[in-house]
């Protein structure tokens, strides 16, 4: 297997992901008091990061791809599954405590639930972006076997 094999490729993204995350949960080791103005900063500017990822690898995609009226269409339903998602299936928030129905699951499988939740629409990305590399491959002519 070259270093540009896919897996290879995957095996090094994933092990620099998780350094970078890492690196970037050192300062917690050296940080005993954190100020609330500096809690608001700091989810402030991870609030940041995550609506500039949303623009940039989801929406201009799906727009480019789908239309503006298809994108529109796929965030109210993304919204409207989420609100019922929040509504039908039991979580805790640190603050207010249990929310959705009364359940006797464990903390760890709501933990798994709500991970789960957070990258569903990372699946919806990567199946989109599946299903354009299959067109793209039907157009020159070629199987999925042979377009990459």
């Amino acid at each position: 297997m070259g270093s540009d094999h896919p897996i290879v490729l995957g095996v090094l993204a994933t092990i620099g992901t998780g350094l970078a995350t890492g690196v970037g949960a050192l300062p917690v080791l050296f940080t005993w008091n954190v100020s609330d103005h500096l809690l608001d900063g700091m989810l402030g500017f991870a609030a940041g990061v995550m609506l500039a990822a949303t623009a940039f690898s989801l929406l201009v995609p799906a727009v480019e791809l789908g239309g503006v009226w298809v994108t529109i269409a796929g965030v109210m339903a993304g919204a409207l599954f989420l609100d019922a998602a929040d509504r039908m299936i039991p979580h805790v928030h640190f603050v207010s405590g249990s929310k959705g129905p009364s359940s006797t699951w464990r903390r760890v499988w709501l933990l798994i639930l709500a991970i789960t939740l957070h990258n569903f629409p990372n699946l919806c990305q990567r199946k989109d972006e599946c299903v354009h590399f299959v067109y793209i491959c039907r157009r020159k002519g070629r199987s999925w076997n042979t377009c990459h």
